[in-house]
C-alpha cells in the first residue's frame, strides 16, 4: 500500500500563501538602480556599424540594438552575416 499525500492544513497553506506574496512584493533595489547606457546599442550610421566587432557579438548583444532606420539595419545582418562565412 503506497502512502497517501497528505493535505496541508489551513494555516499551512496560508502561511504558504503569505510567503509567495510577501517574495514579490520585494523589489531588488540593486537590480533596479544599475542604468543601462542604450546608446551603446543605438546604430545611427554606417560608421557606429564600422566600430562594432562582430566575432564579440552574442544573441543577447543583437538583440538589444536599435537601428535609426531599415537601411542600417539591413547593412548590420548583411556585414554580420559576412563575418560569420554566408555570402549576401
Amino acid at each position: 500500500m503506497e502512502p497517501q499525500p497528505q493535505e496541508a492544513s489551513n494555516s499551512q497553506r496560508h502561511t504558504s500563501d503569505q510567503n509567495v506574496h510577501n517574495v514579490s512584493d520585494h523589489v531588488d533595489e540593486d537590480a533596479t538602480s544599475d542604468v543601462v547606457d542604450m546608446d551603446q546599442y543605438r546604430i545611427n550610421s554606417w560608421k557606429d556599424i564600422g566600430k562594432i566587432d562582430f566575432s564579440g557579438l552574442s544573441m543577447k548583444n543583437i538583440c538589444q540594438l536599435h537601428f535609426a532606420d531599415l537601411g542600417l539595419e539591413f547593412e548590420f545582418y548583411n556585414s554580420y552575416a559576412k563575418t560569420r562565412g554566408f555570402s549576401v
